[in-house]
């Protein structure tokens, strides 16, 4: 699947990204037998995909769960 995506971050439509995807495990691998990559097939719309260069997201997400995970701990560890 990381070659999946690495190949959607290069603007490939999503049916020849999952064809290269496949390929390059089959070629790269030291079992390439079907079982790990026959599975993956591609249902729907086939146009490439836009990623946001700078999506902040990622961060505010991060940023979130560490706040409520810190607030959390200190509650229980100041809790009477």
């Amino acid at each position: 699947m990381s070659y999946f995506y690495s190949n959607l971050k290069e603007h490939i439509t999503k049916d020849k990204a999952l064809r290269e995807a496949k390929l390059k495990y089959i070629n790269n691998s030291t079992n390439p037998e079907p079982y790990f990559w026959a599975p993956f097939v591609a249902i729907g719309d086939m146009s490439a995909i836009d990623f946001p260069n700078n999506s902040p997201n990622g961060i505010w997400l991060v940023s979130a769960f560490f706040l409520v995970g810190l607030l959390r701990f200190l509650f229980l560890k100041y809790k009477s």
